[in-house]
């Protein structure tokens, strides 16, 4: 179990703190938990029957998390290259035509 909570970015005393009724998990600890489990946040939380995300929304979670996690320099830069690479899309479909 320790691993697990450790891949979930978890601490010893966040859990603790848990089990004993002090403070209750954060959403973004949920969510770490949703995501390694494979299930939905609402099938973690609610018990809904919700099928598990597909890999592509998984790893679509784990971005946005990262994203939201990341600094704000690295928010930028994220954003940033996302521009250019529209950029760059939008000049090549305006491209010449034959």
């Amino acid at each position: 179990m320790a691993e697990f909570y450790k891949d979930c970015g978890i601490s010893s005393s966040a859990l603790s703190q848990w089990r004993n009724g002090v403070t209750t998990p954060s959403m973004a600890s949920l969510q770490n938990i949703a995501v390694y489990l494979g299930v939905t946040l609402s099938y973690l939380v609610e018990g809904t029957k919700n099928p598990a995300p597909s890999r592509g929304e998984v790893e679509r979670e784990e971005i946005i998390r990262l994203y939201k996690a990341a600094p704000a320099w690295v928010r930028e830069q994220v954003k940033a290259l996302l521009r250019a690479a529209e950029s760059a899309n939008t000049a090549q479909d305006d491209g010449p035509k034959e």
